[in-house]
């Protein structure tokens, strides 16, 4: 029996560390007791006993949500034994998902947002974790493929069309998503005699030789002296384009 009429009460502290910006959401519980916060706050009335404390996620802004940790909490409260609760609150991460077109499956190209970023394969995508916020993106202006085959080596280039959007909008829990276009290969030159024309990167096979024209001479030699008689030599020449 309470001699005093009322309840024992003791001394409760709430500390947030960290806390988000304005404040956390948290609701302190005992027997005919509940008080609401957002600081950390020193509670000296809460009854003795069985004592909660919970802790709801906060948005702070349209992009970030913080969430608490330990959400929520209970225990037993003693008159002259103060308790010290610590409740942290961290910013939830969003998602940037990155994608490349245009580009053959063997070629990488660094797609990037802020200071986030991936190396992503042609036709395919990567994923990185990110904080809430906006940020720019930006993407390898061109790429180069090295090839080989025939016996000959080449480099395909394939060059950037655009990056959508300029700029992305990362919010917490969420995935945003950065696309990026390349075309190409850019052609290169073929040169055959006076002939100049613009072809796709690979392995070309020469065209065979073709006779521009062809001609004869003979002439006479006579032996040597001391020597009876002559020789008749005949040489020919062709000219080819090759």
């Amino acid at each position: 029996m309470n001699p005093w009429g009322r309840c024992p009460t003791g001394i409760v502290t709430a500390a947030l560390d960290p806390a988000p910006p304005g404040g956390g959401d948290l609701t302190l519980g005992a027997r005919d007791y509940t008080r609401t916060f957002r600081t950390t706050s020193t509670f000296t009335d809460v009854p003795t006993g069985l004592v909660r404390l919970e802790a709801r996620p906060l948005w702070t802004d349209s992009l970030t949500l913080w969430a608490p940790y330990p959400p929520s909490w209970s225990g037993t409260l003693y008159a002259f034994h103060p308790l010290t609760l610590r409740v942290g609150y961290s910013m939830v991460p969003g998602q940037i998902a990155f994608s490349a077109s245009g580009l053959p499956g063997d070629a990488w190209a660094w797609v990037g947002a802020g200071g986030y970023g991936a190396l992503v394969p042609g036709g395919g995508g990567a994923a990185v974790e990110a904080l809430p916020g906006y940020y720019r993106t930006s993407a390898d202006p061109g790429v180069s493929v090295s090839r080989a085959g025939s016996g000959v080596s080449w480099v395909e280039i394939y060059t950037l069309q655009g990056v959508s959007p300029p700029e992305v909008a990362v919010r917490s829990t969420e995935t945003a998503r950065v696309v990026t276009s390349y075309t190409g290969p850019l052609p290169g030159t073929l040169c055959e005699d006076d002939n100049r024309r613009q072809v796709a990167p690979g392995a070309y096979t020469a065209p065979p030789s073709v006779l521009v024209g062809s001609w004869t001479e003979s002439y006479t030699e006579s032996c040597p002296p001391g020597q009876v008689g002559g020789i008749t030599v005949t040489e020919w020449w062709a000219t080819h384009r090759v």
